[in-house]
């Protein structure tokens, strides 16, 4: 075993928890070999493949759990390893010193309710963080019975419901508010400076710091080439890597279809003297047509981070293109090994070569990894 922890075996967090960290890492490189060998993807693209281990313990500064009452008492934590019942959790060895304590606080706080989603945050700077994604009539009436809700806000900035309001406390009572953006979360330039990043609580980012500044240092390492000057950035969410690609010298045109992470990666932009070199648009990439294909016109590199379904119709605005239009350089970034690599065939199919495939390990204990593919074109 690679990591102790006394729910081994019986929470879904951590199924691979059971096998070393080397056997971890070689089955999920062979899982990756396994799903290129049968694209039809020439298996030694794969030969220099690396995975990089960022630590076993300790790497989240968020966590989504689950609140369910069963015989009477609420159990707050995972699904268990048969996705029947809430393991109830106490502590857990893949929070941060600062999220576990957040986590351990709030555990005396726990509301007798029947079932609901949240997510704890912590911040750069120590803020804590929860939003409550719970049924509306259900909070509706939390917020009449105001006391619960109270405590809460005392200890913490509260934000509800699939809207993400903020929770409002005044004399007078509670009130769910229009979101406000804040430093919840942050980035790393080449020169070391440390960029905040603003957004919701409930919004995506990396699980941790630690991680993210690994990965992120890893995306400029795969970006570093002189020759390419204007990139254009599918899916770039609040800044994480448009931030930093942007202070390394280049001009980055991010699409976003996310008004709230547009709002919050104009803000950080700006925050930190970056955004004239930055155009931040609203688009959908999975999108096909002659307005996302006006985006690719003058782009040397693309830089894609997308959600789990992967690029989907953006594959074929760039088979469009002649292929001298196509940008040179293509810097794919994705946690979901199927979606990564089916992409990849569609981008071999239009004249892309594998140059480089490197793993990060931000999610031990599971299968899952962080993969980063730099493509050239031939």
């Amino acid at each position: 075993m690679s990591l102790r922890c006394r729910y081994a075996g019986v929470c879904s967090g951590c199924p691979w928890i059971h096998r070393s960290r080397d056997r971890q890492h070689a089955d999920k490189a062979g899982r990756l070999r396994n799903l290129w060998t049968r694209a039809d993807l020439p298996l030694e693209d794969l030969n220099t493949l690396q995975l990089t281990s960022i630590g076993e313990g300790g790497l989240r500064d968020r966590a989504d759990m689950t609140l369910h009452r069963e015989n009477g008492r609420t159990h707050l934590g995972l699904y268990d390893v048969d996705r029947r019942v809430i393991v109830d959790l106490e502590e857990c060895p893949q929070m941060s010193p600062a999220l576990a304590e957040w986590f351990h606080d709030f555990r005396a706080m726990i509301p007798p309710i029947q079932f609901g989603h949240l997510r704890l945050r912590v911040a750069p700077d120590g803020t804590r963080g929860i939003w409550l994604d719970f049924p509306n009539r259900l909070l509706d009436q939390m917020v009449q019975e105001d006391a619960w809700l109270r405590e809460l806000a005392r200890v913490a900035v509260v934000e509800l419901s699939q809207r993400r309001n903020r929770l409002r406390v005044s004399p007078q009572g509670l009130t769910p508010a229009e979101s406000e953006l804040y430093p919840w979360f942050e980035t790393y330039t080449a020169d070391g400076r440390t960029l905040p990043l603003y957004c919701t609580i409930g919004a995506f980012t990396q699980p941790g710091f630690r991680a993210d500044k690994a990965l992120v240092g890893l995306m400029l390492d795969m970006a570093s080439a002189r020759d390419t000057d204007h990139w254009l950035e599918l899916g770039a969410g609040i800044g994480n890597f448009t931030l930093p690609l942007t202070a390394s010298g280049a001009k980055v045109t991010a699409l976003e279809n996310d008004p709230r992470a547009l709002a919050g990666l104009e803000y950080g932009a700006k925050e930190a003297g970056l955004d004239r070199g930055i155009f931040a648009r609203t688009a959908n990439i999975h999108s096909q047509g002659a307005r996302l294909k006006q985006h690719l016109a003058g782009i040397d590199a693309i830089l894609a981070d997308p959600p789990r379904s992967g690029l989907r119709g953006f594959v074929d605005n760039l088979a469009a293109l002649e292929p001298q239009d196509r940008p040179r350089r293509f810097l794919y970034i994705s946690c979901f090994d199927r979606s990564l690599v089916t992409d990849i065939a569609a981008l071999y199919n239009l004249g892309y070569r594998l140059k480089r495939m490197e793993g990060l390990d931000q999610f031990p204990q599971s299968s899952h990894c962080e993969w980063a593919a730099l493509l050239t074109r031939t």
